[in-house]
């Protein structure tokens, strides 16, 4: 228990001096986005492990010539070949994804400190002793997550919001498809019924998206650049 509460303290402590060092609103915002990736954890744990194997499957995909694989005259089958060359290789059990959708939350994290260090939302302000006590909340949520997630018979130790000690201790739950009452509800449940290779030939359509946005988006930044040097 030692181990684990020094491990703990670091993580804290990390946060603390990025709080420090930010200042009050954009560790705030930092603590809501925290807590918004706690309950999306809390409510759709198993949907966001499917996520996190179509993803990780997506990755393979690409990796193993996927991308070539789109443009080819015999798509369906190099696809295919593909596919069955990867197989399916799981990161996380929606049943018991427990550690896995820390990959969620730690991106959630990436992402909150990005748009906290941008100068666009302005959220950065001066080193702030209110940002320092938040910092230690950022560090503790995902740090105590994590232990109650490898340890979950000492979960109750390191209390967590939305129920999730509870979760935890239970064990593996099969996961029910949502109600489909509103839009989100409609989203869930279609992430639960769909499958993980379908997941993954929709995580692979988005990255060949977004590496053409960014070849786009660099041959125009070279362009004007270009066009700047001979003015």
């Amino acid at each position: 228990m030692l181990v684990t509460l020094i491990f703990l303290a670091i993580i804290m402590a990390a946060f603390a001096i990025i709080g420090y060092l930010h200042g009050a609103r954009a560790t705030i915002f930092l603590t809501v986005v925290i807590l918004f990736g706690l309950l999306l954890i809390s409510r759709a744990g198993g949907s966001l492990a499917s996520l996190i194997n179509g993803f990780y499957i997506g990755i393979l995909f690409v990796l193993n010539g996927g991308l070539q694989a789109l443009s080819s005259a015999d798509r369906s089958a190099a696809i295919n070949a593909i596919l069955q060359k990867i197989g399916s290789p799981r990161l996380a059990d929606p049943n018991s994804p427990g550690p896995a959708l820390l990959l969620i939350l730690l991106a959630l994290i990436l992402i909150a400190i990005w748009l906290g260090r941008s100068e666009r939302f302005r959220l950065r302000g001066p080193t702030s002793g209110w940002g320092f006590v938040f910092g230690l909340l950022n560090g503790y949520l995902p740090g105590a997550y994590l232990l109650d997630s490898i340890f979950p018979a000492n979960a109750s130790l390191l209390p967590l919001p939305f129920g999730i000690n509870q979760e935890l201790q239970a064990g593996p739950v099969p996961y029910l498809p949502a109600s489909n009452t509103n839009v989100i509800g409609q989203l869930v449940s279609s992430i639960q019924s769909a499958s993980e290779t379908t997941l993954a030939l929709v995580v692979m359509v988005i990255i060949a998206v977004f590496i053409l946005i960014a070849l786009l988006g660099g041959s125009r930044r070279a362009g004007r650049s270009g066009r700047n040097g001979t003015r």
